[in-house]
């Protein structure tokens, strides 16, 4: 008889990041070996970092949804995400504690998708919350191998490394899509945040397109948070070759990836993230801030990185890729680089970090 598994998170289509996208990936393989049931977590994007009554019923609805399954079934572990703030562990804490009063002889699996543990546990009551959480825990799987470090500071518990992968059937192209004309089109690809650096790379681009009229075209693809769009005018947008268009998946993700001469990520903070992979599997060159454990996968001297809430070192390396890169060359550097994170191997460990 095959084990039981409870699962409890974001998935796409109805939520599209990079922890719903992995969230699918792993229940996917999980279902390989074990019977999965799952509750699926909601929370709008326009609610993000704000609080209001409608955010609250997302936050208790799938609560006592999953507390009526760990009533009423016997589950051999938990699988989830930590999440990094005071609400977010709260809510861990209230899933986490009742599942254990059913059941238990199982045992918790907590996943992070971010690197900013310490910060969050600087605040006390975080600190306090997570020690609490952290009593029930078994395992933890983390994304970079300084995050063991970072979390063995924090906790006894076994740790292990996963790193993330993609869903590398759904960029395949059989044709390459290399589009060679005047224009370099540059690509935004996650959700309309201030923290993605969104609103940065606006800035660059109307500035870049002063310098050199029309020869970049930024297009961004995604869904807007608390970011009012009613600021922007698309026209003059336009006007600085800016395109916003709404949230791309599957085979529309895969066309503007291969379309796309350079893809651009100027986060304030990330753990390690899928348009990342997506860039080394496509061999794509990246402009990408150097921030969470992306150095550990890119190496500290990568020739396009850019800083955090600095609009003119976006400018710089759009240039700098412009001027000096040699594209063929840096593909082939990427594609190297992503061997180790491939779909193959992070079905193996996952499943082995579940057997042990």
């Amino acid at each position: 008889m095959r084990s039981r598994g409870f699962f409890f998170g974001e998935l796409p289509p109805k939520i599209v990041h990079g922890a719903s996208v992995s969230n699918k990936i792993n229940v996917y393989i999980l279902k390989k070996v074990y019977d999965i049931d799952f509750i699926e977590e909601f929370s709008d994007l326009k609610y993000h970092n704000s609080f209001s009554v409608a955010k609250a019923k997302y936050f208790l609805r799938p609560l006592v949804n999953s507390w009526r399954l760990f009533i009423n079934n016997n589950y051999d572990f938990y699988y989830g995400v930590i999440y990094l703030s005071l609400l977010g562990l709260l809510k861990n804490i209230l899933l986490v504690i009742p599942f254990k009063i059913f059941n238990p002889k199982s045992q918790i699996v907590l996943h992070f998708h971010r690197s900013d543990l310490g910060t969050c546990l600087n605040n006390n009551l975080n600190f306090i919350l997570f020690k609490t959480l952290d009593f029930f825990v078994a395992k933890y799987i983390v994304l970079s191998s300084l995050q063991i470090q970072d979390l063995s500071n924090y906790s006894r518990k076994k740790i292990f490394l996963l790193y993330n992968t993609i869903e590398e059937d759904e960029l395949r192209s059989e044709n390459t899509i290399q589009v060679k004309n005047k224009t370099i089109k540059l690509l935004f690809l996650s959700n309309f945040i201030q923290q993605k650096g969104f609103l940065d790379l606006l800035n660059a681009q109307m500035q870049i397109n002063r310098l050199y009229p029309d020869l970049f075209e930024l297009n961004c693809y995604g869904s807007f948070s608390n970011i009012d769009q009613n600021e922007f005018n698309l026209e003059e947008l336009k006007n600085s070759n800016i395109y916003i268009h709404e949230r791309v998946y599957c085979e529309q993700k895969k066309v503007v990836l291969n379309e796309a001469d350079l893809i651009i990520l100027p986060s304030y903070n990330e753990g390690l993230p899928l348009i990342l992979l997506e860039a080394l599997f496509l061999g794509k060159p990246i402009i990408i801030s150097n921030v969470g454990y992306i150095e550990e996968v890119l190496t500290k001297n990568y020739p396009l990185y850019c800083r955090p809430g600095d609009v003119d070192s976006i400018i710089k390396a759009i240039i700098r890729f412009k001027e000096s890169i040699n594209v063929e060359e840096l593909a082939y550097f990427m594609k190297d680089i992503y061997h180790r994170f491939s779909y193959q191997q992070h079905e193996k460990d996952l499943i082995k970090i579940f057997r042990e």
